[in-house]
């Protein structure tokens, strides 16, 4: 598929979410949702059983504040070891694109790596990563920030080449 076609698709479910969520919060505000309500709690409580008990149990408590804040905890701390990796790689990406001699971009890429290795080498010798977390860390960043490139150069041809058909066709 096309990128605007996947544009057009994700706005429009983002408009019909909110004209959903409208009509929803009007029907809620003027009291003409309740049989509704009523008509779907029976049916889901109607089928209650000790083992689908348990089932609901578990998935609520994966809902639960509690659970997704340490879940999000969990990640975050897990995805620490990518980020200094991931930030200047990215800086050293958007900086690359607007230095046009030769020894800057190997000075960039020179102070990005020393920065980065002595990010990781910090960690290492402050206790608080061990080697192959900074390493998985490297790998798991160098992916991300390839897979982003990869798309955003990709729409940069893209735009590129539409805009040279665009004036192809004016001249």
């Amino acid at each position: 598929m096309k990128l605007k076609t996947y544009l057009i698709i994700a706005f429009s479910l983002s408009v019909v979410s909110i004209i959903g969520f409208s009509l929803i919060s009007l029907l809620i505000s003027d009291q003409k949702i309740i049989h509704f309500d009523r008509t779907i709690i029976d049916a889901v409580q109607g089928m209650e059983t000790p083992f689908l008990t348990s089932v609901m149990k578990f998935f609520t408590f994966i809902g639960s504040a509690p659970f997704v804040i340490v879940l999000s905890l969990f990640l975050l701390l897990f995805l620490y070891a990518m980020n200094a990796f991931t930030v200047y790689g990215i800086i050293t990406f958007l900086l690359w694109r607007h230095i046009t001699s030769s020894l800057g971009r190997w000075a960039l890429i020179f102070v990005s790596m020393v920065m980065i290795l002595a990010i990781g080498i910090s960690r290492i010798y402050l206790g608080v990563h061990y080697p192959s977390d900074i390493i998985g860390g490297y790998f798991a960043s160098a992916f991300w920030i390839t897979t982003a490139i990869i798309f955003f150069q990709y729409y940069q041809v893209k735009r590129y080449n539409k805009r040279q058909r665009r004036e192809k066709n004016i001249a």
